[in-house]
């Protein structure tokens, strides 16, 4: 909905899909300019705005959104980027595609194509915490990177690559009478059951919330599911293994039995585990928080 209150007009447009979310930003345009055409702004690109870039350029996230419970990860991925061209351009970048701003002062911008405005709010320091769309719905903060969604795809990522490689050693090694302490064989057998936990847990996930989407999404409805309590169980355990895989370390490396560079692998393994036990906590998917997501 837009109201023009100056020229005695509203313009509302409903659609029943997310797909429809560029007709209804795009009709609205239309109509407003077919009956009162914009009058032509002579902004140009300014090159020396590229200085700034560093206030403004990063990830926001819309403020509406989940933050004490489980339904935090719908916003995984909505992040806007924004960054400043070295033309002058400050470019904000979202699912739906691209969009040039050119400054108008006191944290004003106007679009280069339509004329819609956004607007930031910066620190004592000047550096941008917050983005107001253009619609001025609600605000979209700025987002550390380890609080975003490409720091949670990596950290995902780059475990369940770990954990296969982990698990593919463990088979190799299954025959070979190898030489090492209680301890180290303990600390090889917690890793091999984290890994295992770890791909059984993201492969329901992926399974999950790929069932969220559609007319009447299991998931959504009927929350929590025999599979979502599977989920969280299953985080929770690796989680608890995965700390206590810090333990295991000291056998490691007072003992070492193991080549060096199995040592090495194992504390990479064993740290960046407690790394994602981190990201899935920060992302409201560990414990029991998501319980006030139903309560």
């Amino acid at each position: 909905m837009v109201l023009v209150p100056e020229l005695g007009l509203g313009v509302f447009v409903s659609t029943n899909g997310e797909e429809g979310s560029g007709f209804v930003s795009s009709l609205t345009r239309r109509v407003l300019e077919q009956f009162f055409p914009l009058p032509v702004s002579n902004l140009k690109p300014d090159a020396t705005f590229s200085d700034r870039r560093e206030a403004y350029a990063g990830k926001y996230l819309s403020n509406r959104r989940g933050f004490e419970t489980i339904d935090k990860l719908a916003s995984l991925g909505a992040e806007v980027t924004v960054s400043v061209s070295d033309d002058g351009y400050l470019i904000t970048t979202a699912e739906s595609g691209s969009k040039r701003w050119l400054p108008l002062g006191d944290q004003l911008f106007e679009n280069a194509d339509d004329g819609s405005r956004i607007a930031f709010k910066v620190d004592q320091s000047g550096v941008a915490t917050r983005l107001y769309t253009a619609y001025g719905a609600n605000g979209l903060d700025r987002v550390l990177w380890f609080h975003s969604s490409r720091f949670f795809y990596n950290a995902s990522a780059w475990v369940l690559l770990l954990a296969l490689g982990s698990l593919f050693g463990f088979w190799l090694r299954r025959k070979q009478q190898l030489l090492q302490t209680g301890g180290e064989r303990l600390a090889a057998i917690c890793l091999g059951v984290t890994s295992l936990l770890w791909l059984l847990f993201f492969a329901i996930f992926i399974i999950l919330f790929n069932g969220a989407y559609g007319v009447e999404p299991e998931i959504l409805v009927r929350y929590p599911t025999p599979l979502a309590w599977l989920v969280h169980i299953l985080a929770i355990v690796a989680a608890i293994l995965a700390i206590a895989g810090i333990l295991g370390l000291f056998p490691v490396w007072r003992d070492k039995s193991w080549p060096l560079w199995r040592r090495v692998r194992h504390t990479v393994v064993v740290l960046s585990g407690l790394v994602l036990v981190w990201v899935l906590s920060d992302w409201n998917v560990l414990g029991f928080r998501y319980l006030g997501a139903f309560s």
